[in-house]
């Protein structure tokens, strides 16, 4: 019977001039890094040379009877794959798998076909973005199993923005427009940076500043009613922070801030929406939050 299993993006990697996407696949336990590190030295002698993208993926599945490693490297829209096999208690000797024998389980064929459609989304269309391709991870979390190891605290203070802060903001708004492709129109940023210190506006923002005092991070949320609960609830709207200060928690610090506020002013829930192929946030959203089977829907 089938069973979801644990599946998470662990790193991107180079390797031999590929650009790598590496996951795991587990029934509980974590593979290690000198697993990961075999994993690539071994794709690093079978990709062979860079094709035009130079991309692609890896996946390292413990399963019950073994471990499984599967290489796969993009050339055009075909994917050429090489299958390996080790055993639980000599993870690190892996032995390829003879052609008309095992390729995929339906636990790896997930991952195939979520960089199947990763690549039309992102690499086979009207444009190429390679970033947007190697940002998309699957990311499957089985409840009761450990989540991603927690991120180092932040050496940054958290607290409310400030007017000082508008020059400095408006930069940070605009690589945050950037990263998700906005084109918002300048009356738009006057509008949202003025609403956050309008004591009758219901929006709100945090700064997360370094020990110099810069704002390096920032994050927007907007407490309202909802007919599912008495209590208010809590849309966390917007949250960024300066690409030269990433994987150091700050997002993380940002928004466990925004729960703090959210508690504080007696709402019971804060959620909010990110793309469902944005690999690098969704990889903090698992540590910090709960995913939800709720669809979005636009007014057409």
């Amino acid at each position: 019977m089938y069973t979801p299993r644990t599946t998470r993006c662990v790193e991107v990697a180079d390797v031999a001039g590929w650009k790598i996407k590496a996951y795991s696949i587990t029934t509980g336990e974590p593979i290690g890094d000198d697993v990961f590190d075999a994993a690539k030295d071994l794709a690093a002698s079978t990709l062979g040379p860079t094709s035009e993208l130079a991309i692609g993926f890896l996946i390292v599945h413990r399963g019950e009877e073994g471990v499984w490693l599967l290489i796969d490297g993009w050339h055009g829209d075909i994917i050429r794959q090489r299958v390996y096999r080790a055993e639980l208690d000599s993870p690190l000797s892996f032995v390829e798998v003879e052609q008309g024998g095992a390729t995929a389980c339906v636990y790896e064929l997930e991952v195939h076909q979520h960089e199947s459609k990763s690549m039309i989304r992102h690499v086979l269309g009207d444009k190429v973005d390679i970033e947007r391709y190697l940002n998309d991870w699957l990311t499957i979390h089985v409840e009761g199993e450990a989540s991603a190891p927690s991120l180092p605290a932040p050496d940054v203070t958290i607290r409310p923005l400030d007017r000082s802060d508008e020059v400095r903001w408006r930069e940070l708004w605009a690589g945050y427009q950037g990263y998700y492709r906005l084109d918002l129109a300048a009356e738009i940023t006057d509008a949202t940076w003025e609403r956050l210190f309008d004591p009758d506006e219901p929006v709100f923002g945090l700064g997360a500043y370094d020990e110099a005092g810069l704002l390096v991070g920032f994050t927007h949320f907007v407490p309202h009613r909802s007919t599912m609960s008495v209590e208010d609830r809590c849309y966390l709207h917007d949250v960024y922070a300066d690409p030269d200060v990433r994987s150091r928690g700050i997002g993380r610090a940002l928004v466990e801030a925004v729960y703090a506020a959210a508690e504080a002013n007696g709402c019971g829930v804060v959620y909010w929406l990110t793309e469902h192929f944005n690999g690098r946030a969704r990889r903090l959203y698992d540590r910090v939050g709960t995913l939800t089977p709720f669809i979005r829907y636009n007014q057409a």
